[in-house]
C-alpha cells in the first residue's frame, strides 16, 4: 500500500520575473512550491514502481513553474515540474519571428525493479534425510557432523560422507551435493542443515573439505538461488533532447536535433548452470549506458508538392562490466561414470565449465545506427493527396568470441529499407478512399562461429589446446539468402 502527503507552500504566484524588457510584455507566469511524503508498506516494484512522488519513503520538495511572454515576434516559454532530485521534467522554447525557433527539454524519473527471489524453485531438491540413512545404516558409512562451532552441538550446518563411490546414487537416494577432491582422488556426499546453508559456510567451518569440487544434485530439474536477497534494483532514467529550425528561404526550413539519453542503475541478472537449467542463479548487474542521437533534416514546400528529408546517427554506449558468473563443476549424473582429476566425465562435450573462473554472461553490445528518411506530399484538388515515402537505415553492433566459440567477424551491420505509398481521395461528403503500398527489405551479415570439436570419453576438451583446423565452423545466413 502507498500513501502520501502533499503541502502548498505559495499558491500560484504570480511574477513578472524577465528583467529584459523584449520579454517583459503580455505573459502569464506562475510558480508553485510545495512538498510530497510517501509510505510504502508493500514492494516498492509493485506498489511504487514508477513513482510521481519520491522512490523511496521520504520527504521531497516539489514545485512547477510556468514563464511565457512575447513581444514584437519573439515568443519565449519555460515549463518545469518537479518533485525531488529523481524525478524532474523540464522544457523551454524561444521562437525569434518564426525565422528561428529552439527547443529544449530535460526529463528524469527513477524505475523501481522487480526483484525475482527464485525462492519458488526449490521444492524440487529433496532434503537427502533418505539418502543420509540409507548411506549410514545400510552402507555402515559413518558421517561427519560440521559446526561452526565444534563446541556448541545447536550450530550443526551439515553433515557429510566420505564415500568410496557414487554407486549409491538412485531416484530414491539424492544428497544435497556430492564432491570430489582433485588432489586425492576422494569422493563425498553432503547433506546441508538447510538450504541456507551453501558449500561455501561448510569449508568455512571444516577446512579439510577446501579442495573438494561441489555438484549440487536433486530429483527435480531445478533449484534457485538468490546471491543478492536484499539488493534493491533500479534504473535512473534522464534525457536532454534539443531542436533547432532555421527559416533560409520562404520555402525551405533547415532542422537540427541532438538527445542523450542514460540509464543508470542495477539490475537483476539471472544466469543458469551449463547442460541444464538445474542451478538457476540471481546476481546484480550495473547499468551504466549512453545513447546519443543527432538528427539533420530539411523541409521544403514548392507549390502543392512538399519534401521533407531527415538524417539519424545514433550511438549506444555501454559502459559498465558485464555481469559474470562461475559455472558449475562437470560432473556427470550417472553413478556408473567415474570422475578422475584427469578426466571430467562431461568436460568432453563442454566448452566451459567451473575451472574456466567467472565468465561474462548477460551482456548488452555497443551499436551504432544511421537512417535517411525521406518523404514527399503531393496536394491534389478535392481534398485528394499521395504522399510517398523511403527509409534506409543500418545498424551495426560490435560482437565478441567466448570461451571455445570464436567468431569469424565482430562487427555484425543489419540494413533497412522501406518503400511506403498512400493515396487519399474524398469522393463524396461522407466517403473518402484511401489506399496503402509497402515494400520492405531487410539484409544482415551472414557469419560462421567456431567450436572446440568434442573429443573422446578418454579425452577432456575443456582446458585442452585448441587447433582452429579442427574445429566444427557453423554458419548463420543472412536473412536474405531465405
Amino acid at each position: 500500500m502507498q500513501q502520501h502527503w502533499k503541502w502548498l507552500l505559495a499558491p500560484c504566484l504570480a511574477l513578472l520575473l524577465s528583467p529584459a524588457p523584449v520579454l517583459a510584455t503580455d505573459g502569464e507566469n506562475s510558480v508553485e512550491i510545495g512538498g510530497s511524503s510517501i509510505g510504502i508498506s508493500d514492494s516498492k516494484n509493485r506498489v511504487n514502481e514508477y513513482s510521481t512522488i519520491a522512490p523511496d519513503e521520504e520527504s521531497v520538495v516539489t514545485g512547477k513553474i510556468k514563464l511565457g511572454g512575447h513581444n514584437d515576434g519573439v515568443v519565449y516559454e519555460i515549463d518545469g515540474d518537479f518533485s525531488g532530485g529523481k524525478d524532474q521534467q523540464f522544457s523551454g522554447e524561444l521562437d525569434l519571428n518564426r525565422a528561428f525557433r529552439i527547443k529544449g527539454d530535460f526529463s528524469r524519473f527513477q524505475h523501481q525493479l522487480d526483484h525475482d527471489k527464485l525462492d519458488y524453485l526449490n521444492a524440487g531438491v529433496p532434503s537427502g534425510a533418505a539418502a543420509g540413512g540409507y548411506l549410514k545404516n545400510t552402507l555402515g558409512i559413518t558421517p561427519t557432523s560440521v559446526y561452526t562451532d565444534p563446541l556448541d552441538t545447536s550450530t550443526k550446518i551439515a553433515t557429510y560422507w566420505e564415500v568410496p563411490n557414487f554407486d549409491w546414487l538412485s531416484g530414491d537416494y539424492v544428497t544435497g551435493y556430492i564432491g570430489v577432491d582433485p588432489s586425492t582422488g576422494k569422493m563425498y556426499a553432503l547433506n546441508p542443515a538447510n538450504p541456507t546453508v551453501k558449500t561455501g559456510n561448510v569449508v568455512a567451518a571444516d577446512p579439510s573439505l577446501g579442495n573438494v569440487v561441489w555438484q549440487q544434485l536433486g530429483r527435480a530439474s531445478m533449484y534457485g538461488e538468490d546471491f543478492v536477497p536484499n539488493e534493491e534494483f533500479f534504473i535512473d532514467h534522464k534525457e536532454w533532447m534539443t531542436e533547432a529550425d532555421l527559416a533560409v528561404f520562404p520555402n525551405v526550413v533547415l532542422h537540427a536535433g541532438a538527445r542523450v539519453e542514460t540509464r543508470q542503475g542495477v539490475e537483476q541478472a539471472i544466469g543458469m548452470s551449463k547442460c541444464t537449467s538445474c542451478h538457476i542463479t540471481g546476481e546484480s548487474k550495473d547499468v551504466d549506458e549512453e545513447t546519443k542521437d543527432i538528427t539533420l533534416g530539411a523541409t521544403g514546400k514548392f507549390g502543392m508538392v512538399t519534401l521533407d528529408w531527415e538524417f539519424l546517427n545514433r550511438q549506444f554506449d555501454n559502459k559498465a562490466d558485464d555481469a559474470t558468473r562461475t559455472y558449475d563443476p562437470a560432473l556427470s549424473p550417472n553413478p556408473n561414470t567415474t570422475y578422475s582429476p584427469t578426466n571430467g566425465t562431461f568436460d568432453n562435450r563442454l566448452l566451459y565449465d567451473y575451472e574456466d573462473g567467472e565468465l561474462a554472461y548477460d551482456t548488452t553490445p555497443d551499436s551504432e545506427k544511421q537512417s535517411h528518411v525521406l518523404k514527399a506530399r503531393v496536394d491534389l484538388p478535392n481534398d485528394a493527396s499521395i504522399i510517398g515515402s523511403y527509409v534506409t537505415a543500418k545498424a551495426e553492433s560490435v560482437k565478441s568470441s567466448d570461451t571455445g566459440l570464436t567468431l569469424n567477424q565482430t562487427n555484425l551491420s543489419t540494413s533497412y529499407d522501406a518503400y511506403g505509398l498512400k493515396a487519399t481521395a474524398k469522393v463524396t461528403k461522407g466517403l473518402t478512399l484511401k489506399a496503402r503500398a509497402k515494400v520492405e527489405k531487410i539484409e544482415s551479415d551472414a557469419f560462421s562461429y567456431s567450436l572446440t570439436p568434442m573429443n573422446t570419453s578418454s579425452t577432456k576438451s575443456l582446458g585442452g589446446s585448441i587447433d582452429p583446423d579442427s574445429y566444427t565452423d557453423l554458419d548463420r545466413h543472412s536473412a536474405g539468402d531465405g
